[in-house]
């Protein structure tokens, strides 16, 4: 239990976080884009169900991945308003708004991946039949292919500057036709299906 409140106590410093960075990015030109908070608020409410399930049933793996998700959701918004601050303010060192944007740009993979894990493990954290261990074996796969082609992608992006932050706070490259312009942003490009794949599995264990 002990372990569990302290990852949740992560979430909760995070989101407190947000507040106040959001307050500061929100005047700068232009407006950050999305629904402010909502990443910030879903890995908050992650993060709460995942310790309720953790500290009242310790086997329950779905406890686990849901507290997971909840902390690298709420790492990725916190992120992603330090990385725009320092993009459009000169806020912050310079080494530390790149961390931001790196972090930014890659933990919403694993982050969002784990939801499709948590759909196949609900609601008793266990697997009834060897055709749902085979799928939840094809959810991780899956997912494990596009994080590492979505890190390698980013990292080498980073690597070869310089780099433009979009209004979300992540490589404007991610969301734009230029990515397919190197061998490992068309490799990323490729995955994204195998990453829509997975939520297709995961759905259908529900």
């Amino acid at each position: 239990a002990g372990v569990a409140i302290t990852v949740f106590g992560v979430a909760v410093l995070l989101a407190a976080a947000y507040g106040p960075l959001y307050a500061r990015v929100s005047p700068l030109s232009p407006h950050p884009f999305a629904f402010p908070g909502a990443a910030s608020i879903g890995g908050l409410a992650f993060a709460s169900m995942g310790l309720l399930v953790a500290v009242r049933q310790r086997r329950n793996p779905l406890g686990w991945v849901m507290l997971s998700a909840g902390v690298l959701l709420e790492l990725v918004a916190t992120a992603q308003l330090y990385a725009l601050l320092g993009s459009r303010s000169g806020f912050g060192p310079t080494w530390g708004a790149s961390i931001s944007v790196w972090l930014g740009s890659t933990l919403w993979g694993p982050g969002v991946g784990l939801l499709p894990v948590g759909l196949l493990l609900f609601p008793d954290g266990s697997l009834t039949s060897r055709r749902w261990r085979l799928a939840l074996g094809a959810v991780i796969a899956l997912n494990v292919i596009f994080v590492v082609a979505l890190v390698a992608f980013v990292t080498s992006t980073m690597a070869q500057g310089p780099i433009t932050v979009g209004a979300d706070g992540q490589l404007a490259v991610l969301g734009s036709s230029t990515a397919t312009s190197s061998g490992l942003g068309l490799l990323f490009i490729m995955a994204v299906p195998l990453f829509i794949a997975s939520f297709v599995v995961g759905a259908a264990g529900l």
